[in-house]
């Protein structure tokens, strides 16, 4: 007995999804879409009217500005070959500089005692 009803309930679930799948997965003209659109007759469009411009012959100026920066691929750092303290920075971050162009003024306190002596 308990088999035979859920032999019946198996059997009404597949029903009922083959049911919902031929509804889904029919085309229109199960539905009877076809049928009353070719009833009706042809149906008028009104044809659409769309304006040409004259072509210009100009320029294309294609541009983007992104927000960023540059970073170096490899990082050196540089030593003084005296000790010494930084008395004058010429230039800046985003200065232009030229090759020959001195970056720094150092101070050299060892430089300055031995002009005292």
């Amino acid at each position: 007995m308990k088999r035979t009803i859920a032999l019946v309930a198996v059997l009404v679930v597949v029903a009922i999804g083959v049911g919902i799948g031929l509804h889904v997965w029919s085309g229109p003209g199960l539905h009877g879409v076809e049928s009353r659109a070719s009833a009706a007759g042809p149906v008028a469009v009104a044809p659409l009217r769309v304006a040409a411009a004259a072509p210009v012959r100009k320029t294309l100026r294609r541009e983007s500005i992104q927000p960023g920066q540059i970073e170096a691929f490899e990082i050196t750092p540089l030593f003084a070959k005296l000790p010494s303290y930084v008395q004058k920075l010429n230039v800046d971050i985003g200065d232009r500089v030229d090759p020959k162009q001195p970056l720094v003024e150092l101070f050299l306190t060892e430089l300055k005692d031995e002009i005292r002596q």
